[in-house]
């Protein structure tokens, strides 16, 4: 059956082996474009299991062993060429509990993991909106009405107590409290499942998700989701495309994290009246110094995607380029180092003390990748 949905989704010729009843239909592609077909299937919203040999075929007897070594999955991608660099890719996992909602959503091809608790279902519908997840883990006994194009799983969810000793078995804690998770205790049963279902497709302990934070809105503003269109801040009401929205015209970042940052702060804007002034005083020490500015912005051009570049590595799904794209940044960072501390008394300059504090791991980093 498979063969015969592939075949059509990706105009191939259906072949078979076998005659009359016993013929079992077939098709395929060449390996070397599996990747391009991969992400056609994942973009329709398809689960794709990628099945390779496990076992020399010089050393097996009879059949030589093959398995599943990943599931790719609309939620779940990491390939570079199959994500949009200024947007994340989340997987939300959405569960009630005593009147309330709890929310999780994890982007494992950057390791941002979070949690929060939803009031009502309009909150809910609100954060769903400004992630847009290609794929939504939902508590069986939730009646959510999602968008047809989100691929929608029921996760099984175990009891509060469960859920919390294997949390903490992942990460190797012996409290939540290190991740300040005391009072989402009720929800964290949707944070694992979250990470369950990841471990199971991927095949792996995601190493590049070292903690899940709590997301808290109280000092955000919330923007509904028709405001969000009206206003055009991501994409134009008009043509449902960059051109022509408020984050086209702010988005002169150098980096594809900054890009992400943007987008997010344009969605969540700060009502926190200190993190404003911080955010202000940074931007005018920066308007100020223009020679540091265009030094600065020299640097981060040669900035690659970090979180997406480490996330493939530990994945083991990087090749060459990666390794190189990592030992630039990692150089560029040294020398960025230097420029901020050039903002002395601002925000900037904090930036700076925290790359001096890792120096000497970052020289270490780009001295073994040299090599």
């Amino acid at each position: 059956e498979d063969a015969i949905i592939a075949s059509k989704e990706l105009d191939l010729t259906l072949t078979g082996r076998g005659k009359d009843e016993n013929r079992v239909p077939m098709c395929g592609v060449p390996y070397h474009a599996a990747e391009s077909y991969i992400s056609k299937l994942v973009e329709r919203g398809f689960k794709v299991a990628i099945c390779e040999q496990v076992e020399n075929a010089s050393d097996s007897k009879g059949i030589t062993k093959r398995d599943v070594v990943r599931v790719v999955t609309p939620g779940t991608v990491i390939d570079h060429d199959q994500l949009d660099a200024s947007s994340n890719n989340y997987l939300v996992g959405i569960m009630s509990v005593g009147g309330k909602y709890g929310m999780s959503y994890i982007d494992i091809s950057t390791g941002e993991f979070r949690l929060l608790y939803c009031d009502d279902l309009h909150t809910v519908y609100a954060y769903i909106n400004k992630l847009r997840p290609k794929e939504v883990l939902q508590d069986a006994s939730l009646t959510i009405e999602l968008d047809d194009s989100m691929v929608i799983n029921t996760p099984h969810l175990l009891d509060k107590k469960r859920a919390e000793e294997e949390f903490l078995s992942h990460f190797s804690l012996s409290s939540i409290t290190a991740f300040g998770l005391d009072a989402y205790r009720d929800i964290l049963p949707i944070a694992w499942a979250i990470l369950s279902y990841v471990k199971s497709t991927q095949k792996s302990q995601l190493s590049q998700v070292t903690k899940c934070l709590p997301l808290r809105h109280e000092h955000t503003m919330s923007i509904d989701k028709v405001s969000i269109r009206n206003l055009d801040l991501i994409s134009s009401s008009m043509t449902q495309k960059k051109t022509g929205s408020l984050f086209w015209v702010l988005d002169t970042t150098k980096t594809a994290m900054g890009a992400r940052k943007l987008k997010f702060l344009i969605q969540n804007p700060s009502t926190d009246i200190r993190q404003i002034n911080q955010r202000l005083d940074a931007v005018s020490a920066l308007k100020e110094d223009l020679l540091s500015r265009e030094e600065l912005r020299d640097t981060l051009q040669y900035v690659y995607d970090l979180e997406r570049l480490l996330s493939r590595i530990v994945s083991h799904r990087h090749n060459p380029k990666d390794c190189i794209a990592l030992r630039d940044s990692l150089s560029s960072l040294e020398e960025m180092s230097g420029i901020l501390s050039h903002f002395q008394h601002t925000p900037l300059d904090r930036k700076s003390t925290r790359l001096n504090s890792s120096h000497q791991i970052i020289s270490y980093a780009v001295f073994c990748l040299k090599k």
